[in-house]
């Protein structure tokens, strides 16, 4: 699951950081607000370490979240206006989609006793 964080802030910050790109070129905020949310969902599970089933189940739907909320927030730019800076919102749903895949995968893990931190795939 480390890793899983660590992607998953690395695209928190590339996601506010187009979003900054986008909303200094002219983007309304109401198109970046569905972008907020899914920040904010990203930000509400990825401190936490998720070594329960029940946990990787919060951090697949804060993923999936992420990913359709990204999507609509790219759609709604898109459909405003056509530019370079909008298209670049596109890297948010594609590596939402990457990391429910990645959540998906870990979330079938089972922890082998006796072991620290060891998962059978």
């Amino acid at each position: 699951m480390g890793l899983l964080r660590a992607f998953g802030l690395i695209a928190i910050v590339i996601t506010l950081v187009v979003s900054a790109a986008a909303y200094a070129n002219g983007l309304p905020i109401a198109a970046l607000a569905p972008m907020g949310f899914a920040v904010l969902a990203l930000l509400l599970v990825l401190p936490f370490p998720a070594y329960e089933r029940v946990r990787r189940s919060r951090v697949l739907i804060a993923c999936l979240f992420y990913t359709a909320a990204t999507a609509v927030s790219c759609g709604i730019a898109n459909a405003i206006e056509l530019n370079a800076t909008n298209l670049l919102l596109s890297v948010a749903p594609a590596s939402g989609l990457i990391l429910s895949l990645w959540a998906r995968r870990t979330w079938e893990r089972r922890r082998r006793v006796g072991f620290s931190n060891y998962y059978d795939a």
